[in-house]
């Protein structure tokens, strides 16, 4: 009876989040936690702590915090590992990234007591994030796969497609674009087996993106439009901002749209800073110090590289700072400053050493040897030039070309493209009906609550009327 209400209240309350917003949802939470106990009042606990994580990092982490106690005095290893887990992405969002991974290995030990494997497979996943954001994209690559291996085992089309994402991602880190490709390809397959709308969004974007890095800007702008469509739709207000970060960067570095280029980071900017993202805030002023680059602003641009750089730095992302170094470089050496593109190309290139980044390693020899070239440095040139050409693999190029065209052919991209409207069609209508069906939900409850009102005054009215008789009779 106890879980049967704790669902019925939050299948109650969860439909006035859209209508009343955080605060007063913050606020009835807070007063039925008066009330709750046992596994209803831990999950509570861990709705306050999500609540807060965009207003109070205090408030966030006591919630969590209340829940694992709590979970744990009542013998539930399960609602430990959610409330562990839940803080871990509080604080892999807020890119507090070490707590993070120490609260995802709690969670994983909790889930693994429990010998819950859907639980194990969500730490293991949000563990390979964390090595991710690291850029230790081996120990990442290998979570991910482990947490792919457990959703396949459980049939979840779902979990297995979200393990795709973040291992097409790697690939795609690693420069392996054909095999990210293929990646983000089956993902969008089961997402569609499940209509899940903000997973196919999500596919479309990464596949956008792929195709941004093979140079086929027309497919790269069809794919990020449709995952545009979804974003705008559905209000992920965080997916859009990438898509919209990624159509800015086709106009920027490509097409030389610089105004619209311009427009779309400037929003985009104000979008991650109103979510509190700081990686995202990193990013977008890097890519706004590239494209004052390109517009001949080479002071505004060093003005958000320095931005950008400050924060990566109090992030401690180092494949951040690798990339704000390589783009600062690139714009220096456009301008004719190849001194100070040397040092900032040979400190993109010390980072991209230390964590592996293979193609800003070879990115970094290239444009070495064009600054040293310039400079008339030719002991330098001739040491940078070889090195590059050894690390280039032609064969390499030519074999990506031939992968991915075998990949387009497989899974039918020429249709892919036209396709899918009766697709997301029926999952926005699957959304408008599960709002209408939340409304229900509402005016149901309300109306339930106005009877039970109703019923506890008209019985207190009835005795009231029933002692005054009595008294009457008595007298």
């Amino acid at each position: 009876m106890k879980y049967l209400f704790y669902i019925l209240i939050f299948g109650l309350i969860f439909p006035l989040v859209t209508v009343a917003g955080e605060t007063q949802i913050i606020d009835s939470l807070q007063n039925h936690l008066q009330r709750a106990k046992g596994a209803e009042k831990v999950m509570i606990l861990i709705k306050l702590s999500e609540l807060n994580r965009s207003v109070s990092l205090s408030d966030c982490e006591n919630y969590a915090i209340r829940a694992i106690n709590l979970a744990e005095k009542i013998h539930s290893d399960s609602l430990a590992g959610l409330a562990s887990k839940s803080l871990g992405v509080s604080y892999y969002l807020l890119g507090k990234t070490p707590k993070a991974l120490s609260y995802f290995k709690k969670g994983y030990a909790f889930f693994k007591a429990a010998n819950n494997k859907k639980g194990i497979s969500d730490c293991v996943n949000d563990i390979g994030l964390v090595y991710d954001a690291w850029s230790k994209y081996d120990e990442a690559y290998k979570y991910y796969k482990e947490s792919f291996e457990i959703e396949k085992e459980l049939k979840n089309e779902k979990g297995m497609a979200t393990s795709l994402l973040n291992i097409g991602n790697i690939n795609y880190y690693r420069k392996q674009y054909a095999d990210a490709l293929d990646d983000f390809f089956q993902a969008f397959n089961h997402f569609s087996t499940i209509n899940n709308l903000d997973g196919i969004g999500m596919a479309y974007l990464n596949i956008g993106v792929i195709y941004n890095q093979l140079m086929d800007f027309p497919k790269a702008i069809e794919f990020l439009q449709k995952s545009q469509d979804i974003y705008s739709k559905t209000g992920d207000v965080r997916n859009l901002s990438r898509v919209l970060n990624n159509m800015a960067d086709i106009y920027s570095e490509h097409t030389k749209k610089y105004k619209k280029a311009l427009l779309l980071y400037d929003k985009v900017l104000q979008m991650k800073i109103n979510i509190g993202s700081k990686v995202g805030v990193a990013l977008v002023k890097n890519n706004l110090g590239v494209l004052y680059g390109h517009m001949d602003n080479l002071s505004m641009a060093e003005t958000y590289f320095r931005e950008s750089l400050k924060i990566y730095n109090n992030l401690e992302d180092k494949s951040g700072q690798c990339l704000v170094y390589y783009n600062w470089g690139l714009v220096l050496q456009a301008s004719g400053k190849h001194k100070a593109a040397l040092d900032k190309y040979l400190r993109s290139l010390a980072l991209a050493k230390a964590i592996g980044l293979k193609e800003y390693i070879n990115d970094n020899y290239k444009n070495l040897f064009k600054s040293y070239a310039a400079l008339g440095e030719y002991g330098h040139f001739n040491k940078y030039y070889n090195l590059y050409e050894t690390n280039r693999d032609t064969l390499a190029e030519a074999k990506l070309k031939t992968q991915v065209a075998e990949l387009e052919t497989r899974y039918k991209v020429k249709q892919l493209i036209k396709k899918d409207q009766n697709l997301e069609q029926k999952s926005l209508n699957q959304l408008r009906e599960l709002r209408r069906l939340y409304v229900l939900l509402t005016i149901i409850s309300l109306a339930f609550i106005a009877v039970i009102i109703a019923l506890f005054f008209y019985f207190r009215l009835k005795r009231a009327n029933s002692e005054v008789k009595n008294n009457k009779e008595q007298g």
